[in-house]
């Protein structure tokens, strides 16, 4: 399987006349024999139907920007000029989604292109960095002066397709929280961040630990709702029930039992009275002697006598 590759030059300005250095710059090796097939096909097929051909883009001219941003249908062995204008424009690749990191921070073999900090006094001493395009795929670049990237979205794509376009790059730079340019240090709270591009191969890990899908952890998720919802139900049923019998148990021990000889229970804790006389009993006297009823008298009457109305003979 062939790997796609680009060649990055340099000019820059050595009085008035000029020093070329090359450097070859090979990315990542694709995942699929179907891509490289495409690739190669396109290579093929384009270097028969025209010549290669110069595209050249200026960085910084005007502001913080690219001219033009995007580059379409560049085939295989074109070339791409950077042409950069004062003060300290630059220009790396980056990956899709990763608009302000160097393209090599985002995943293990890959290799991108740097054309280091050029520092331009003036539209007379202008300098250049050529890439020659060995791919047909997306490859994407940013500006690493400061705040160029996320305070200005100064990014570019050479070859954009339908999924990675230029509209999405300069999102990501929108929403980029660092930038840094290649030889320098990702921050330790931003090195989770960086996004790996969905067509690079990941690297396979010797000893990484076993995770769960998301289906599995889903299904725990829902088993443990169910299994507390349950509990919850069986909670509620034996306190409902277990109140009802005590409802139950307190009206048996406080209702009383109906009369049968004729008295009325006592209150627990007390004795009961003891018998009492019958009212024949009561109407008599110590001696047996009925009571005397009850009599009118005269209110001139010193002395109400009840046994001298009755005609019985008087205490003495």
């Amino acid at each position: 399987m062939s790997t796609p590759s680009a060649t990055a030059t340099d000019v820059v300005p050595s009085g008035s006349r000029t020093s070329t250095v090359s450097a070859e710059i090979t990315s990542a090796p694709t995942d699929s024999s179907s891509i490289s097939a495409s690739v190669t096909s396109s290579s093929n097929s384009s270097s028969s139907s025209r010549p290669p051909q110069v595209y050249t883009v200026k960085a910084g001219a005007g502001g913080f920007k690219f001219d033009p941003p995007e580059l379409k249908d560049v085939n295989v062995g074109d070339t791409v000029t950077f042409e950069f204008y004062p003060p300290d424009h630059s220009v790396a690749r980056a990956e899709f989604e990763s608009a302000c990191v160097p393209y090599e921070y985002t995943g293990k073999g890959k290799t991108g292109f740097w054309s280091d900090t050029q520092w331009v006094k003036d539209v007379d001493h202008l300098t250049y960095f050529n890439v020659t395009v060995n791919s047909t795929e997306p490859i994407f670049y940013y500006c690493g002066a400061p705040d160029s990237c996320i305070g200005h979205q100064m990014v570019g794509v050479i070859n954009p397709n339908d999924t990675q376009t230029l509209d999405k790059q300069i999102i990501a730079a929108k929403d980029a929280t660092f930038m840094v340019k290649p030889g320098d240090p990702i921050p330790a709270e931003a090195s989770a961040s960086l996004h790996a591009s969905a067509t690079a191969t990941a690297a396979p890990s010797s000893h990484s630990g076993h995770t769960l899908s998301g289906g599995a952890i889903a299904g725990i998720v829902v088993g443990g709702i169910a299994f507390l919802a349950i509990c919850a139900a069986l909670f509620f049923y034996v306190g409902r029930t277990k109140s009802l019998k005590e409802v139950i148990k307190h009206r048996e021990a406080v209702k009383s039992p109906a009369p049968t000889d004729g008295h009325f229970p006592h209150s627990p804790g007390y004795s009961p009275l003891p018998f009492s006389p019958n009212m024949q009993h009561a109407e008599m006297g110590m001696g047996g002697q009925q009571l005397p009823a009850y009599g009118q008298h005269n209110a001139t009457d010193s002395h109400y006598n009840a046994y001298a109305h009755q005609g019985s003979p008087q205490p003495q």
